[in-house]
């Protein structure tokens, strides 16, 4: 599939195996990804032995976090592809069903969160929160109780970002010309001759999200190619070595 585009927001959602759209998508160490029952019902029926099977697209060699474990129990082990969960999940939760995501990537657990930090878009359980308040790149983050929240949580809402250059001033336009966003300082003294100047709501209303998609898929193939050469690489070096 080197080289393939995705040319839909929905085809970089379903799984290589039932096509259809993911759920509780799995990720190999391949970088594939696939529904768990799916995933398991493959491990079921191609197991090479008792420590790997093959990536049902790729058809690299994968070993299982734990190949010590059952094999039954070897797809619920990998680990969950959370920008799949997030893409089918819209990016939107109410403030009752938001969990954090620290506790999620860490060990897929549903820990409820009780803070909502604008700056990461991501909720925190109170235990991550204290950790992330005390982590120094994200002390000064904004944040607050999704208790006192009125409103649906967005993770793609209006959140105000600071200008990395001039402090207390917020990035408010974007300079096409140059790439950059702009608070209103940067525009009056770098970027007043510029002739490509929108306000961000304006280029986020323009988002193409299938663009993205195919963008990142297109990269994430370009990857998982290198990723291949450089193994098989490896695999010839030693093979030669081995024969020394």
């Amino acid at each position: 599939m080197a080289g393939a585009g995705i040319t839909s927001s929905r085809e970089i959602l379903d799984c290589p195996i039932c096509l259809e759209q993911y759920h509780t998508p799995r990720s190999l160490s391949c970088l594939h990804t696939f529904c768990e029952e799916c995933l398991n019902s493959y491990i079921s029926s191609h197991v090479v032995n008792r420590t790997n099977f093959p990536c049902p697209v790729c058809r690299a060699s994968i070993i299982p976090p734990n190949p010590k474990s059952p094999a039954g129990t070897w797809a619920q082990t990998f680990p969950l592809n959370n920008l799949m969960v997030t893409l089918m999940d819209g990016g939107v939760e109410t403030k009752d069903d938001i969990c954090c995501t620290s506790c999620r990537v860490r060990d897929d657990s549903s820990v409820k969160a009780s803070y909502w930090c604008n700056d990461c878009c991501e909720g925190h359980c109170e235990k991550c929160y204290t950790y992330h308040q005390q982590n120094k790149f994200c002390s000064k983050h904004k944040s607050a109780l999704i208790g006192e929240a009125t409103v649906t949580i967005n993770a793609s809402a209006d959140i105000d970002e600071d200008c990395p250059r001039h402090r207390g001033k917020i990035l408010e336009v974007y300079c096409s010309d140059h790439s950059e966003l702009c608070c209103v300082v940067c525009f009056a003294t770098k970027h007043r001759e510029c002739k490509q100047i929108h306000s961000i709501d304006d280029v986020s209303e323009e988002f193409n999200m299938d663009e993205v998609c195919s963008i990142f898929t297109y990269e994430l193939n370009n990857i998982e190619q290198e990723l291949l050469r450089l193994l098989l690489s490896k695999k010839v070096t030693l093979t030669r070595s081995a024969r020394r």
